[in-house]
Order: structure tokens, then C-alpha cells, then sequence
């Protein structure tokens, strides 16, 4: 058996390329314009071993440096598998996994893909664990079984395997699967292996990892950590493999999300040039986030003006559902209402509160639409309305709209959940909290 390598090596040159896999390395991650020199020189060394071979079947099937030659590829992991070559029968296994018309019409089968992914563990290709990890996690080819998904993760994970390390820090992020002295199934939390093994595949340059970790320091408020977030966000912007998502929202919230880190720790010059790429792009968080920039002259000159046409951006773009951009309506309605570049009109202005407050909750317009309901200022007097409108921006956590609910005959606060709920919306003859259902309290 050979001895396998299955950490990532990273190289800058086709001769390191070469090294790195006689040395035994499985994963070697060179520069994507090398690709088509290094093609050349494994078909020119083809013969050399069955390393060699193999990577060259590889890039023949990824059609990397090359033209994708689908039959090919799986020709030469036929013969190699023949000799028991195991990240040949791996190979295999991941064509029989996946198939279909993405292979050319290299047919589906779950149950070979998983009998060859054993194959290639026995020979000793410790790679496998992972996608046998896989198979046993979702019941591909084999009934499903946590314990052992999490067995051949940990197996794969601590060989080096970056895509082991992550699925295993997936699974203690959902809960271990532990079985008692009953035979039951119970899940325990422990997110200090979550951390170990994501920061392992995350340091390996994996983006999966690398973009978990950042949302984890900058949106968990357990593990809040704006310097490890903007390292992690970084490194997730430098990755190659951020250019090679086909999901568009996944590139635009790494990019969304080092520009808001960039914000919080104060470099507006550096978080207005990525809000800008994402505006580009049409992401309506990165618009208003710029609208605000240019509204208060930071990281840019400010311009009431520029502000303007970005929310109308903002709101133009989310126009079907108003989902996202409430924060912009919000915005535009101020404008209208003391006729700030543009002409003062009150009740269009009020348009657009009506649509911040209830198609995407806002908080603020919320508070404010409430505030004008409970008065009648410009609108016909409704408190019914207006409970409902603090009500729900209370419940946003809108520090003025919980006072004012505290103050509100009809309005209740739950001594169990905290949440406040509008007295006729209650359907039982008994006061009942919608939210956790306790009853009977004044």
C-alpha cells in the first residue's frame, strides 16, 4: 500500500505539482492558469506511475488543462482498479455516486459508488472515509446510520481530509449522535470540536469552512469576533473558489459580509468599494448599506443626492415583495416627508412607510406609522392600528415602541416569553400568549 497524503498542498509551479504527488500528496491545489501546462506534463510522464496515471485520468474527467474526455478517464480507473489502485476505485465510486447526464451518461448507481468507496478504504485510501461518511449521512447506496457517518468523518478528518474535517464540524454543529445504554439516539452539543475541526479545513483553504467561520465570529453573538471575521472573510474573498460558485448569492454575501466588517470596525473607504461590486450585482442589502454611506459622507463624499437615487435602486430592484428593502423605503418615505431632493409630499411619503412597516417589518417605520395612527397626524385616527404597529415593533425590539406598548390599555406583555401581543387578537374567552401559549395571567 502506498502511503497517501490528504492534507491540501498548495503549489506555485508544475515541477512543485510534480514533487508534491511522488511525495504522495492526493490534493495538490496549484494556480488555475497552470493547469493546461501541467496536463501536458503528466500525459508526457504518464507511463512514470501509477500516481501520475491516475491524476492524469483526473484531469481528463474534470477537463482540467484539457477537454473534458469523460470515457477516457473512466477507461484508465478501470485498469488501474483491475490492480486494486485505490484512489482509482475512489474515482470510480465518485462516478458511479454521481453519474447521469453530468458523466455523459455514465450511469447513476449508489450501491457500487459505496462498494467501491470500501474498496479504495481497504487498499488503504483513507479519502474514502469521507465520501462513505457521506453515503452512511444520507442513505446513499446503504441505509442511513449517524453513528457511522460520524465514525468515517472523524476517520477522514483526522487524516487531513478538509471536506471530513468540515462535514464532521457540520455534524457536531447539528448535535452528536450518541447512543445510551438504551439504545436510544441522543444528540450532544460540543462546539469546541465544531470550531477545531471547521478552522482545520478552513486553514487547508476549504471555502465551505472559511466562509462558516466567518459568518459564525461576526453573526453568533456566543463566539462575536469582528478581527477573526474579517480575517476569515478575507480569506474567503482571495479564494479562487469564489469565482468558481455558480451561486451568485453566495459570492455576493462574502463580499456583503467583509464589507459590513469593514464597516463595524470603521475603514468606510475600504467597505464602499466591495458595497459598490455588490451593487453591481444588484444585492440590495450592499445598495442601502452604500445609500447610508453617501448619506453620511463616509468612506465617500457625501451626497444627499447619491443617496436618493440608491434607495430608489434598492427599492426598484426588490419591487415584488419589498422583502428586503424596508430599511430603503423607510428612507425614502423621510425624504418624501420633509422634501429632501425631491418635492415634499406627505401622504406619498407615507406610501412608503405603510410598505416598510408591513411588507418587510421594520421596526422603525413601524414605531413611526404607529405614532402617526395613535395621533392622527395626517392619517385618519386608528389605534386599533396603531397597537398593532407597536405591537410589532416591540416585539423587533424597538426600545421606544416597548415603552410605548407598556403604556397601551389593550396591549398585553407575556410574563413567560416577554412577547407582547394586541388584547382582541386573543381567540380564547382565557388570555392566551400566541407565542408560548401560557394562559391565565393579567
Amino acid at each position: 500500500m502506498e502511503n497517501f497524503k490528504y492534507e491540501t498542498k498548495r503549489v506555485n509551479s508544475v515541477q512543485e505539482y510534480l514533487s508534491a504527488l511522488l511525495e504522495g500528496y492526493v490534493k495538490v491545489t496549484p494556480p488555475k492558469n497552470l493547469y493546461g501546462d501541467i496536463f501536458v506534463e503528466l500525459e508526457r510522464r504518464v507511463g512514470e506511475s501509477d500516481i501520475i496515471k491516475w491524476k492524469f485520468a483526473e484531469c481528463l474527467f474534470k477537463g482540467y488543462g484539457c477537454k473534458q474526455d469523460l470515457a477516457k478517464a473512466i477507461e484508465i480507473y478501470k485498469k488501474l482498479a483491475k490492480s486494486n489502485y485505490g484512489p482509482a476505485l475512489y474515482s470510480l465510486g465518485f462516478a458511479y455516486y454521481y453519474g447521469g447526464d453530468r458523466l455523459g451518461g455514465f450511469r447513476v448507481d449508489n450501491a457500487l459508488a459505496f462498494k467501491f468507496y470500501k474498496r479504495a478504504l481497504k487498499q488503504g485510501y483513507g479519502a474514502a472515509n469521507y465520501y462513505i461518511g457521506w453515503c452512511y449521512e444520507d442513505g446513499y447506496g446503504v441505509e442511513p446510520n449517524e453513528y457511522y457517518a460520524m465514525k468515517f468523518y472523524l476517520a477522514g478528518a483526522k487524516l487531513g481530509h478538509d471536506r471530513a474535517q468540515f462535514a464532521l464540524s457540520r455534524l457536531y454543529e447539528n448535535g452528536v449522535p450518541k447512543v445510551t445504554q438504551a439504545g436510544r439516539i441522543i444528540r450532544v452539543d460540543d462546539f469546541n470540536e465544531v470550531l477545531l475541526w471547521r478552522e482545520r479545513a478552513a486553514e487547508q483553504g476549504f471555502f465551505a469552512a472559511q466562509r462558516r467561520l466567518a459568518e459564525l465570529y461576526f453573526e453568533n453573538k456566543n463566539y462575536y469576533d469582528l478581527e477573526k471575521a474579517t480575517y476569515w472573510y478575507l480569506k474567503c474573498y482571495q479564494n479562487e473558489d469564489l469565482n468558481e460558485t455558480p451561486i451568485l448569492d453566495t459570492r455576493r454575501s462574502v463580499i456583503y459580509g467583509l464589507a459590513l466588517c469593514y464597516k463595524t470596525a470603521e475603514k468606510y473607504e475600504k467597505a464602499a468599494e466591495l458595497f459598490e461590486i455588490c451593487k453591481d450585482e444588484k444585492h440590495v442589502p450592499s445598495i442601502i448599506e452604500l445609500a447610508e454611506l453617501y448619506e453620511n459622507g463616509l468612506g465617500v463624499e457625501e451626497s444627499l443626492d447619491k443617496a436618493f437615487e440608491l434607495y430608489s435602486l434598492a427599492v426598484k430592484y426588490d419591487m415584488k415583495w419589498y422583502s428586503k428593502c424596508g430599511r430603503a423605503l423607510y428612507k425614502l418615505a423621510q425624504f418624501y416627508i420633509h422634501g429632501v431632493c425631491v418635492e415634499k409630499d406627505e401622504l406619498y411619503g407615507l406610501k412608503y412607510l405603510e410598505k416598510a412597516a408591513d411588507s418587510s417589518d421594520y421596526a422603525p417605520a413601524q414605531f413611526y406609522l404607529a405614532m402617526r395612527y395613535e395621533t392622527g397626524d395626517r392619517v385618519e385616527q386608528n389605534l386599533e392600528r396603531a397597537c398593532k404597529l407597536y405591537v410589532a415593533a416591540a416585539n423587533s425590539g424597538h426600545e421606544e415602541a416597548v415603552q410605548a406598548a407598556l403604556t397601551l390599555q389593550d396591549v398585553i406583555k407575556c410574563p413567560n416569553c416577554g412577547n407582547f401581543f394586541y388584547y382582541n387578537e386573543i381567540t380564547s374567552v382565557r388570555k392566551k400568549c400566541p407565542k408560548c401559549g401560557i394562559m391565565n395571567f393579567n
